[in-house]
């Protein structure tokens, strides 16, 4: 009998038994706000300012007064009570920094050095006898 019992765990179950209630499916993770961010040589690149996830994203900033950064759920490698760990490095946050708003500092300074760099290619070229 105990044969026939082993027999019949091995065959794959049929649809009804797949099916998991919803009260019983696997809660996703919360991410709680003030939750550190670690990147992937385990550096502290932050920490959350929202909680949950928002439109597929994490929202975090690295250090108090810096604009919001949206990580891509992506990113996340794991998360566990210490943290939030991604596979980001600190530089490849700059690339996920929204724009500055036009019109502030940051803004400003970002188009003087564009047009300063204008200017100056337009000043010397390459194809210029010397």
């Amino acid at each position: 009998m105990a044969d026939e019992h082993d027999r019949h765990s091995l065959q794959a179950p049929d649809e009804s038994q797949t099916d998991i209630p919803p009260e019983n499916m696997p809660v996703q993770p919360r991410f709680l706000s003030g939750t550190p961010v670690y990147g992937r040589d385990s550096t502290r690149l932050g920490e959350l300012t929202r909680s949950g996830e928002q439109d597929g994203h994490l929202v975090m900033r690295r250090i108090t007064g810096d604009p919001e950064i949206a990580l891509p759920l992506s990113v996340v490698l794991h998360d566990d009570t210490a943290g939030v760990y991604t596979t980001l490095a600190w530089r490849d946050l700059d690339a996920l920094m929204p724009p500055p708003p036009p019109g502030s500092q940051m803004g400003l300074l970002d188009a003087f050095a564009a047009g300063a760099e204008a200017a100056h290619a337009n000043h010397f070229s390459d194809d210029e006898p010397s």
